[in-house]
């Protein structure tokens, strides 16, 4: 079968041409498979002029549901745009070139790698479905020259006309079928597309292509690795369902009248009201539904189904290699025993040195103590219009944790009236004694692709999906903290922290390298790597720094019990892993664990800061400056992104000991072999002369300096000594 579309009247465009065949196969009887298919000249898809129009058009595109649509003067001249391509329609395969494009949407066919001729003007793939319910079809798209004496296809035969621009029509793009198919392919469609996005018609046939027999479907290749049944999603838009929510009214309120009517808020009759509200919920609020997802308004089924599928493949795992014995694990069974083995391993603590954490203690000054007033503030009561704040803070997008409940069920119960004292009872009780539901301390761990070798499970980054319910908690938790925490914590740091930006890091940055460069300072910048740094902190070292804070020991002991006594489950291609305990680390995705990680990294910097044989580097003393802004600076830190400057190798020596005296103290790692240096001034000579030998002793290897082809990155920021660099 040949598929082809043609372009070829018009000094200003070119002829197009898409073909699709298919070997010969001896017929047998079969029932049919409908292939639908598109051709389009987009004239520019990118729409550089209003980048809104191509948004629209593609969005259009996506939803005529082709299984294949080819396309031609796609102008995709590099591969940035490229990937945005194929992003925005949401491919599961497409390839492109300056002419022409071929985009498969459904997940259940492959296409083969493209042959393209020379100029890239043509391209072919052999398109398969994965269980083999067809024979494979060959797709040839063709985007030829605009000259009409070159043109491939010349015919006054074909009347309708697929070209318009202004009053001139005229017939010149095709589809062409092989004589084996031509029986199978239903006539082409013409659908008009508005002048904005093209001057052409869109061209759409469906082919009927034979299944093969059953016994050809036993061998099928199944591409991706097999799923689980994940983790259950109750629907987000089941609140907003009256009938639902008249439902759950009732259950609700004939469960809790089954509840004793002489509840006090005493211990023993709340732990009781505790169990059986949990039980409740479990056997009443688990109803199963369907996940949909809304994005940007977006509501074709198609379109979320291709986004749920890309999203998908991207976090499944093919294989990985044990941690421990190095053998390449493929099976479900093995690679969940890996990634057990692996964070069992990262959440164990090692032995800490009692007399280093002493050691960095002291490098806070005395004064530097939460005053009575912040401690009373940090445990008073939870009030209802508190509650209520936290859960409607909470992302409306975000995923739950293992129960399923979504924020906006959440808080329908929340508001249910026979409800409202026992939920503040439970956030007390937790705040006030450290006492929570088990479902708060149950967690399933999402991984999430790095760079580097996705074999290594290093390189898959953990997000803790909690329940919602908890997560409120250590929101209202965490807000009450960053109020407190403003104060002690050094300005120097600027993550996540009120009326502090990221951009300010960037900024300082700049100005002490343009100042570096013009006084040809000898100094260097460090970009320190710590290996997993939320998920090394020791629990003993983060209570002695919060209690050297001056933190109440109930808000301590709650940090503790939330921590460092919950059970994770790693998620593994929708198979979850036998429990975890997690005896060390912040999670990543609860909203407390930054300005948990920022109190604890404080003494390093503390420590750095303070000490006066550490020069760090030198900003010139002007009239401008604070009297209380030192002109040294040596440090700056977004959570455990740390830039470090150096005057001389000395400095560098003081640093080691320091991070040394801090990995002992909190089990940090620092990986200098991945830290980068970097010559504050861009200077390349300062390397051979001052530096080389002090960094390979520390085993830092990477350097930059004007003579590098690229930038560095810090913190998203390109760090560039010369135009080319940035460029």
């Amino acid at each position: 079968m040949n598929y082809q579309n043609s372009h070829s009247n018009s000094s200003s465009d070119s002829f197009e041409l898409p073909t699709i065949s298919t070997p010969s196969q001896p017929s047998s009887p079969r029932s049919p498979s409908n292939f639908k298919l598109g051709t389009l000249n987009c004239r520019g898809l990118r729409k550089t002029a209003d980048p809104s129009v191509s948004n629209n058009f593609i969005r259009y595109l996506r939803t005529l549901s082709f299984d294949i649509l080819a396309l031609q003067e796609t102008h995709a001249s590099s591969d940035d745009i490229r990937d945005l391509f194929h992003n925005q329609f949401q491919a599961s395969t497409s390839y492109w070139s300056q002419y022409c494009g071929i985009v498969c949407f459904s997940s259940n066919l492959t296409l083969s790698e493209p042959i393209w001729d020379t100029v890239q003007r043509t391209l072919t793939v052999k398109v398969s479905h994965i269980h083999e319910l067809f024979d494979p079809v060959f797709v040839t798209v063709l985007y030829a020259p605009s000259d009409y004496t070159n043109s491939i296809l010349a015919t006054d035969q074909i009347h309708q006309p697929t070209f318009h621009r202004g009053s001139s029509r005229s017939c010149i793009d095709y589809i062409f079928v092989s004589r084996d198919l031509s029986n199978t392919c239903l006539p082409p469609i013409p659908i008009f597309i508005q002048p904005a996005w093209s001057d052409h018609m869109l061209l759409s046939p469906s082919l009927i292509i034979d299944k093969p027999s059953s016994q050809e479907t036993d061998n099928r290749d199944i591409s991706s690795p097999p799923t689980g049944k994940r983790i259950w999603r109750a629907h987000p838009r089941l609140a907003s369902s009256k009938s639902f929510r008249d439902i759950l009214s009732k259950v609700l309120a004939s469960s809790i009248a089954t509840f004793p009517s002489n509840m006090k808020p005493q211990l023993r009759i709340v732990e009781h009201q505790l169990a059986s509200l949990q039980q409740h919920r479990v056997d009443n609020l688990a109803l199963r539904s369907g996940i949909r997802w809304r994005e940007h308004g977006e509501l074709s089924a198609g379109y979320l189904k291709r986004t749920v599928a890309q999203r998908q493949q991207k976090t499944l795992f093919r294989s990985i290699r044990h941690p421990q014995s190095s053998v390449l694990c493929t099976s479900t069974t093995d690679m969940l025993g890996a990634a057990q083995h692996f964070y069992s391993n990262l959440y164990t603590p090692d032995p800490i040195v009692s007399t280093a954490v002493d050691n960095l203690l002291t490098s806070l000054p005395p004064d530097l103590v939460l005053p009575e007033s912040d401690q009373d503030f940090l445990t008073s009561s939870i009030t209802w219009d508190e509650l209520m704040e936290g859960v409607s803070r909470c992302p409306k997008k975000s995923s739950p944790g293992n129960d399923g409940i979504p924020y906006e069920l959440l808080h329908f119960v929340f508001v249910h009236p026979a409800c409202r004292a026992i939920v503040l009872q439970i956030y007390n009780d937790a705040l006030t004694h450290g006492v929570f539901p088990e479902s708060w301390l149950e967690t399933c761990i999402s991984l999430l692709p790095k760079k580097g070798d996705l074999t290594d499970i290093k390189n898959w980054r953990p997000i803790s999906l909690i329940n919602t319910d908890a997560k409120v908690f250590t929101r209202i938790l965490n807000t009450r903290i960053v109020v407190c925490a403003d104060t002690l914590v050094t300005p120097l740091q600027s993550g996540f922290l009120h009326n502090r930006f990221i951009a300010d890091n960037g900024l300082m940055m700049k100005l002490i390298m343009d100042y570096a460069s013009s006084s040809g300072s000898t100094a260097i910048g460090l970009l320190l790597d710590q290996e997993k740094a939320y998920d090394r902190v020791h629990p003993e070292y983060l209570r002695r720094v919060l209690g050297q804070f001056g933190f109440p020991t109930s808000t301590i002991t709650c940090i503790m019990n939330l921590f460092f006594k919950t059970n994770l489950q790693i998620n593994i291609n929708g198979h979850l892993s036998q429990p975890v305990l997690q005896l060390r680390g912040l999670r990543q995705g609860d909203p407390l664990s930054p300005v948990l990680f920022n109190l604890a990294f404080e003494p390093l910097l503390r420590r750095i800061i303070g000490d006066p044989d550490y020069t760090g580097f030198s900003l010139p003393v002007s009239l401008s400056t604070p009297p209380t802004l030192s002109h040294k600076v040596k440090l700056l830190a977004y959570t455990d992104d740390v830039a470090c400057f150096l005057s001389s190798p000395a400095d560098l020596a003081i640093l080691h000991s320091h991070l040394e005296t801090y990995s002992a103290a909190s089990n940090a790692r620092i990986n200098f072999h991945k830290t980068e240096a970097f010559a504050l001034s861009g200077q390349n000579k300062i390397y051979y002369d001052l530096w080389r030998i002090p960094l390979s002793q520390n085993n830092i290897s990477a350097w930059h300096d004007t003579r590098a082809s690229g930038p560095i990155i810090y913190l998203g920021y390109p760090i560039f000594h010369n135009p080319k660099q940035r460029d």
